[in-house]
């Protein structure tokens, strides 16, 4: 072999290998889902957060993986995300972006089955219409359970979507039509928290996270979530 081929045929082999050695450690270095094993955060590892657009205002330490992601905050709601548009039956998330974590004040939703928005629901209509989601077959429940969130009664629960329920989450204003709220998708796993307010004169506040449905680390984000929650302190 002549020394220019010689030179030629190193140079690839040492590119092919950086290339390797990229994809190796982008894999490695994933915070949440997609290719190669994760973990769930651990203790003092969340991002203090201030959510002074609710009401009444919180302080909570979100899972980690926020902190590199998108937020969109309007009103008395935030959607944090890590590729924003996507978690409908038209644009999938991709399996390494497919977190999305939402924190409001709930005025205003659709309960699934009428055609009319719900107005400062009660903690009990919430948690009934969440509920009516595994009876009238949105969703599959699987799990719910009573707890105390930031010192207030709160329901939780773990559901796989079946079907769209546009308006299901939120809406920003009561004029709007379902299908211009945000709902939940089908093929998307979620864990959610809805928390009484009434002793505040207060509409509940929501929480939800939700992801790809096969996401491997499903049990390692719906553990963060519930870690998050145990740092809820209202203002």
């Amino acid at each position: 072999m002549s020394a220019a081929l010689w030179y030629a045929a190193s140079a690839v082999a040492v590119a092919a290998l950086v290339v390797a050695a990229v994809v190796v450690f982008s894999h490695q270095a994933s915070r949440t889902d997609g290719v190669g094993p994760t973990t769930p955060d651990k203790p003092g590892a969340g991002v203090a957060y201030a959510a002074t657009f609710m009401q009444p205002p919180l302080h909570v330490e979100l899972p980690s993986w926020t902190k590199h992601a998108n937020e969109d905050q309007q009103g008395t709601a935030v959607v944090i995300e890590e590729q924003p548009g996507c978690a409908n039956a038209t644009n999938p998330c991709p399996d390494d972006a497919d977190l999305k974590l939402r924190l409001l004040t709930l005025r205003y939703f659709y309960r699934v089955g009428e055609p009319t928005i719900l107005q400062n629901p009660s903690y009990s209509e919430v948690v009934a219409a969440w509920e009516a989601m595994g009876t009238l077959g949105f969703a599959s429940i699987l799990d719910e359970s009573s707890v105390t969130v930031g010192g207030r009664p709160a329901t939780v629960m773990s559901l796989e979507v079946l079907r769209e329920a546009p308006g299901s989450i939120a809406c920003p204003f009561k004029e709007m039509p379902a299908d211009g709220c945000p709902g939940v998708s089908a093929g998307r796993a979620v864990r959610m928290a809805v928390v009484d307010q009434a002793e505040v004169g207060l509409p509940p506040a929501f929480f939800y996270l939700s992801m790809n449905g096969d996401a491997p680390d499903r049990a390692d984000r719906f553990a963060e979530f519930d870690a998050m929650l145990d740092t809820v302190a209202f203002d």
